[in-house]
């Protein structure tokens, strides 16, 4: 599975987005400072789940799981969310069929009808998890994730168990790992399996 990543800032993220790119975000808040910290001080924060266009309205859509669960809300009102101190943001974008992004834009609608709420307890334990890890490592020890699974809710995600689980139900295999991926896993993981390209046109950087 291949991906392309492009970093922008927000006013140019609208020229580039294709159906079924995904976009990660920078935020600015405590809690996205928290989830860096406890992310190996990772860069990104948060990973929304799938960009697509309304049929009926022509107008981009973002599926994301955010503070109330899964939603499907307008690009304008996604990046409202973000768009207040210029914070960075990720196209990231999925080598896949049309047919693919197809399934997933439809798993993920499935997901909203069925929204239970956001799994903030997913979130905590994999943080503690997390952090855990990197003390552990010091001594050559490891804390098994098995144990965030007993804790998890079919029907609540944290947001990049969303996106990656979207990727899954729709046959990508390079998402099947054994860990639950973070929002920085998911740009690092354009990086390995795909490329980024850098276009002097739109000022991209690369990253």
């Amino acid at each position: 599975m291949k991906t392309t990543i492009y970093r922008k800032t927000i006013s140019q993220i609208l020229p580039n987005l294709q159906e079924g790119d995904s976009l990660a975000w920078r935020g600015n808040s405590l809690l996205a400072k928290i989830i860096r910290w406890a992310d190996n001080n990772s860069y990104y924060n948060h990973v929304d789940g799938i960009v697509y266009r309304d049929t009926s309205s022509g107008f981009w859509r973002v599926i994301r799981s955010w503070n109330g669960g899964v939603e499907d809300i307008s690009l304008y009102q996604a990046l409202e969310s973000y768009d207040k101190e210029d914070n960075d943001v990720c196209i990231i974008r999925p080598f896949c069929k049309t047919e693919q992004i197809k399934k997933r834009i439809l798993w993920l609608k499935e997901q909203v009808g069925n929204n239970k709420g956001y799994d903030h307890k997913l979130l905590l334990l994999h943080l503690l998890w997390l952090k855990g890890n990197k003390f552990l490592s010091k001594f050559g020890l490891s804390l098994s994730e098995v144990f965030l699974y007993k804790f998890d809710n079919v029907n609540k995600y944290v947001c990049s168990e969303l996106y990656q689980w979207s990727c899954i139900e729709v046959g990508l295999e390079e998402f099947k790992k054994d860990k639950l991926m973070t929002p920085q896993n998911a740009v690092d993981f354009t990086k390995i399996n795909g490329k980024t390209l850098c276009d002097t046109k739109f000022n991209l950087k690369r990253i």
